[in-house]
C-alpha cells in the first residue's frame, strides 16, 4: 500500500503529519473487524434494551395503558429509544472508524493515526530501539506489532496496547523488517 491508496481525508492527515525532511517508507491500515469485544458488548446492551422496551410497550398495550405506572414505563422507553439505536449500531460505527486508521513508517519515526469520536489522534514513536516490543497473532489471522501503550484510553484500568494493530496476514512482515533495520541503524525508543 502507498499513500495514494488512502482515502483523501486520511491522506491529508498523514501528509500534514509528515515533516519536511522525512521520507515515507511504508503505509498500512488495519484489517477492519466488524465484531470486536467492545462493539459486541455495546451491541448486546443495545439489543437487550430494545427487547426490554418492546416488552414494556407490549405490556402497556395489553394492559390498556390506563395505569400511570404503565404510562411512565412507556415514556421511559420512548425517551431512551434514540440512545438504543447508536448502541446497537456500534459494530458498524467501529468498522467505519477502523477504516480511517493509518499506520506509517518514515525515515525517522513510526506514525499511528487513529480516528475516534470524530477526530484524528496522532501518536508517533520517534526512536525505535527494540521495536516492535511484541508480535501478537490473532484468531482472525491478523497480526499486531505492539510498540507501547495507548495514550487515548484504557480498559479495566490497564493501558491498551499501541502500535500497528490488526494488520492483514500478508502485510505485517514489511513494517517489522523496516523497524528492525531502523533499530540496527542506532535508533532508540521515545514516545511523543
Amino acid at each position: 500500500m502507498n499513500i495514494d491508496d488512502l482515502n483523501p481525508p486520511e491522506r491529508a492527515v498523514l501528509q500534514g503529519a509528515l515533516k519536511k525532511d522525512e521520507e515515507l517508507l511504508w503505509v498500512g491500515q488495519p484489517k477492519p473487524r466488524l465484531w470486536t469485544v467492545t462493539s459486541g458488548l455495546l451491541f448486546l446492551c443495545g439489543m437487550l434494551s430494545l427487547l426490554g422496551g418492546i416488552g414494556a410497550v407490549m405490556y402497556v398495550q395489553l394492559n390498556e395503558g390506563a395505569n400511570p405506572a404503565n404510562k411512565l414505563l412507556l415514556a421511559l422507553f420512548c425517551t431512551g429509544l434514540p440512545l438504543v439505536l447508536p448502541v446497537a449500531a456500534a459494530p458498524w460505527i467501529g468498522l467505519r472508524w477502523q477504516r480511517r486508521c493509518v499506520y506509517a513508517i518514515t525515515s525517522r519515526r513510526a506514525i499511528i493515526i487513529r480516528y475516534l469520536m470524530g477526530k484524528y489522534h496522532i501518536r508517533d514513536f520517534v526512536d525505535l530501539e527494540r521495536q516492535p516490543r511484541e508480535h501478537r497473532g490473532h484468531v482472525d489471522g491478523t497480526v499486531s506489532l505492539i510498540m507501547g501503550t495507548s495514550n487515548i484510553f484504557s480498559t479495566n484500568g490497564r493501558p491498551d496496547p499501541e502500535g500497528f494493530l490488526h494488520l492483514p496476514p500478508d502485510a505485517w512482515q514489511e513494517p517489522k523488517q523496516l523497524l528492525r533495520r531502523m533499530e540496527k541503524a542506532g535508533e532508540g525508543y521515545v514516545t511523543k
